[in-house]
């Protein structure tokens, strides 16, 4: 399946979620472009943390702000995550990005 505008997706009530490009194994969300592995969701019920790649910070801001540590952020309701794709000479191309918002409930937009 690709990644549509408006797509939402249930995560799981419990473990991880993993985030990285075509080339890596452990993906579960997979976005062209970014870093092999940027991080992942770790699900505990209805709390959620985003836990960056260290070697990743660069592309991925959390609320508006830049990733600068390896300790998880919290997501609360309403959070937006936005990954950043790479350029041709691996810099970051913020022009171009992925954006999801968590929501600690399913929303089904055909509804």
């Amino acid at each position: 399946p690709s990644i549509e505008e408006g797509l939402s997706i249930q995560l799981p009530g419990k473990g991880r979620v993993n985030i990285g490009s075509e080339n890596c194994k452990i993906a579960h969300i997979i976005l062209p472009g970014i870093p092999t592995y940027v991080g992942c969701i770790s699900m505990e019920g209805r709390n959620a943390k985003f836990v960056p790649s260290p070697a990743s910070y660069e592309v991925i801001w959390i609320n508006g702000e830049q990733c600068d540590s390896e300790y998880p952020k919290i997501l609360k309701h309403g959070s937006v995550i936005k990954i950043c794709k790479l350029n041709e000479e691996g810099g970051i191309n913020e022009e171009e990005f992925y954006r999801f918002v968590y929501y600690n409930r399913f929303l089904d937009p055909d509804s």
